[in-house]
């Protein structure tokens, strides 16, 4: 008796579970479950729900009516359409879409941050614009953006970058996140980075102290480099040796050695 009643419990199970068809949504690329698509399910009649993928990206429809046209949709991946006839278990794999891949992500915090979801007025110089603009070094590139004002010192041959008209240490200066600083007491010559190795430029105006220091008060500029830019390196090697007096020697007369790169 008990064998018959345990055979007709998992009969009816079967048929329970047969009556259910499940869909799972994976990523095409890191196999990862896909949460929270839009899952669209038009029946026979026309009547459409809308249904939410779970936490392990999954959907199970209680004893359907087939045919079904399912239509799934999410920010992150290209859409797809498809029909239900019977029964089973459905995985959809889905592709990123290339525009999503492709979002710049700024520096308006240390983390890294859609431009679109900063609170700060953001530019970003593409490398497009950098090669419109027939720039040859960060300065030029920087000189026709709004609210960015060059300033050129003769005396130094260097120039430097003031945002809303204040600069010196209220503006930072970075290159792939790394700040730059310039020689002893002196701001960073904005003249010394060829565009050439630029892959493009974001500028974000506001007080950024928080994050990057107590000279970014006005906000900053951060260079990203091109990944396969290789530098020529020069090295320069310059010695004066002078006498006084018609007195030369080790302790004596003027010795002036000097290497520049």
């Amino acid at each position: 008796m008990r064998s018959l009643l345990g055979l007709l419990f998992c009969l009816l199970f079967s048929i329970s579970s047969y009556s259910q068809s499940q869909i799972v949504l994976i990523d095409a690329v890191d196999s990862l479950l896909i949460s929270n698509a839009l899952i669209k399910i038009t029946d026979a009649e026309g009547e459409t729900q809308r249904h939410l993928s779970n936490e392990n990206g999954l959907l199970k429809l209680d004893k359907p009516s087939y045919p079904l046209i399912i239509r799934i949709e999410h920010f992150a991946f290209f859409s797809v359409t498809d029909t239900l006839v019977a029964n089973g278990n459905y995985p959809y794999y889905l592709r990123y879409k290339n525009n999503f891949l492709a979002e710049v992500s700024v520096t308006s915090s240390i983390a890294g941050q859609n431009k679109s979801l900063t609170p700060f007025r953001t530019t970003i110089i593409d490398s497009t614009s950098l090669s419109a603009s027939q720039s040859t070094n960060l300065q030029d590139a920087l000189r026709a953006q709004v609210n960015i004002r060059i300033n050129r010192d003769a005396s130094l041959s260097s120039s430097t970058a003031s945002v809303m008209g204040i600069g010196g240490n209220n503006v930072k200066i970075l290159q792939d996140g790394i700040p730059l600083s310039g020689h002893t007491g002196q701001d960073f010559d904005i003249s010394q980075i060829p565009v050439q190795e630029i892959s493009r430029i974001e500028i974000i105006e506001g007080p950024m102290s928080v994050e990057y220091g107590s000279n970014a008060q006005m906000g900053l500029i951060n260079i990203i480099s091109k990944n396969n830019y290789t530098r020529n390196t020069l090295l320069q090697f310059n010695v004066t040796e002078q006498t006084i007096e018609n007195k030369y020697g080790v302790n004596s007369g003027v010795h002036d050695w000097n290497v520049y790169t």
